[in-house]
């Protein structure tokens, strides 16, 4: 959870700076991750709002996941040039 808990603490810490941050799921339910944590998105990618930059989870059992998703389609917002 390294880069959530780095922008999160820019968000928090800077809020003039205009920054969010957000986590983004395939459905609204809880999800364990490779070591155990369980994580519950706040949004997903049926109405992901808008966004600049998207930091993908790395490590294994992400690189068959890898092109699978919608990558904020149906988002009123920017997107990223590229999303893998």
């Amino acid at each position: 959870m390294g880069p959530w808990e780095v922008l999160a603490t820019w968000a928090q810490g800077w809020p003039d700076d205009g920054v969010s941050v957000v986590t983004v799921a395939d459905h609204d339910r809880v999800l364990r991750c490779a070591k155990g944590a369980r994580v519950l998105a706040e949004r997903t990618w049926d109405d992901p709002g808008p966004f600049d930059v998207l930091v993908w989870p790395g490590g294994r059992g992400t690189r068959s996941r890898l092109g699978t998703r919608r990558c904020g389609r149906g988002s009123a917002g920017p997107r990223p040039a590229r999303c893998s």
